[in-house]
């Protein structure tokens, strides 16, 4: 039999329809329905709310503010996770933020927490991730902060090594250590041997086997150390260190051969100080008016001038034992004049080993110098 109401009816009676469980009021003239009982609705209930004892989201969460999980207050403090959306930018772009925090008490203001890790990604910055408040690593793993890394590192930019630096000896391919200024063309090398020895070497490349030799060597031997400086050149002014040949020419009243002093240059062009001997369609010789003795040409011919008779010229350098050697012995049989040096005309020549840029010459050539 379908439910039906009992009267009378009077202003404010409920009655429940057993059937369905729905609750009715009587009021102003009608009954309306009130709902289920609330013990009836536990169970729609349960499967509609997250339950404090725990439970699982299924769906979606969308948060119109900031939502904020605080973890169980313990004897010391309180922990909190946040999420919140980050202030919009003038163009209208936000984003969103996730941090960490802790609070050093149960009680007080939120301001008091401290934020240890803060993921965030805006329109305006980019996605960040900043972590703070980092303890000082004690095991390989541990993350350290920029604090340890600058007390405990040298920076790319410079710094103060404090403390000893060992360098342990490595591969060709890895030396001890390797200084590399303005390219990667050319490095320097200083490296040390078991015995104590020091060497400082330099390279025209960036290979290790190309480098020139040792420039100065620091030799304990034995308790009587010695310093030895290699490849030092001829001296040009008051200032420079001088090397045993010059030093032995200049102190032992050695003659030096005749003519004017230059360097050679291996090109067709020459600067003060230089020389130059090579083949251009014929052998050529270039001087420069002012060599490494003094200015032997100043405001003299400007003319290319042609001889009937080869001009004798000679080109000496000092050898290892001070001797005199003979590079070239020739004629020439015609000489441009310029205004800052003079290119001759090599007719013929006698030949004595190559021409180094390593080392210094003496030019005569008969009536000019």
């Amino acid at each position: 039999m379908a439910f039906q109401f009992v009267p009378p009816f009077e202003e404010g009676d409920k009655q429940t329809n057993n059937e369905t469980g729905v609750e009715y009021i009587f009021t102003d003239g009608a009954w309306r329905p009130l709902g289920q009982k609330i013990e009836n609705q536990f169970d729609d209930l349960d499967e509609r709310y997250v339950q404090k004892a725990g439970d699982t989201v299924e769906g979606h969460l969308e948060l119109e503010g900031e939502l904020q999980f605080e973890l169980p207050k313990g004897v010391g403090g309180v922990s909190r996770i946040r999420v919140m959306r980050c202030h919009k930018d003038q163009d209208g772009n936000g984003g969103n933020s996730f941090q960490f925090s802790s609070h050093p008490s149960s009680g007080g203001s939120l301001s008091n927490a401290k934020i240890h890790i803060d993921i965030s990604n805006t329109q305006e910055t980019g996605p960040k991730t900043k972590l703070r408040f980092l303890a000082d690593p004690v095991q390989d793993d541990n993350a350290i902060s920029l604090g340890y890394a600058d007390e405990s590192y040298l920076q790319l930019s410079g710094g103060t090594l404090t403390n000893s630096l060992t360098f342990n000896r490595g591969s060709k391919s890895s030396p001890q250590f390797g200084i590399e200024p303005n390219s990667s063309t050319s490095d320097t090398n200083i490296y040390v041997f078991n015995d104590g020895q020091m060497r400082l070497r330099s390279s025209h490349t960036s290979s290790i086997d190309d480098r020139v030799g040792s420039h100065i060597v620091l030799d304990p031997n034995g308790g009587e150390p010695q310093t030895k400086i290699y490849n030092v050149v001829e001296p040009t002014n008051d200032t420079m260190a001088a090397n045993k040949l010059y030093v032995d020419t200049a102190s032992s009243g050695k003659l030096i051969p005749p003519g004017l002093h230059f360097d050679f240059v291996n090109s067709s062009a020459v600067a003060v100080g230089q020389m130059a001997y090579y083949d251009n369609g014929g052998l050529r010789m270039r001087l420069h008016k002012t060599s490494k003795d003094l200015t032997w040409n100043q405001s003299g011919p400007v003319a290319d001038v042609s001889y009937g008779e080869g001009h004798i010229f000679t080109i000496y350098n000092i050898g290892n034992s001070g001797s005199w050697n003979i590079i070239r012995n020739g004629t020439i049989n015609r000489i441009d004049w310029h205004d800052f040096d003079i290119l001759c005309y090599v007719s013929s020549h006698q030949t004595n080993g190559t021409f180094s840029t390593n080392k210094t010459y003496y030019v005569t050539i008969a009536g000019i110098c």
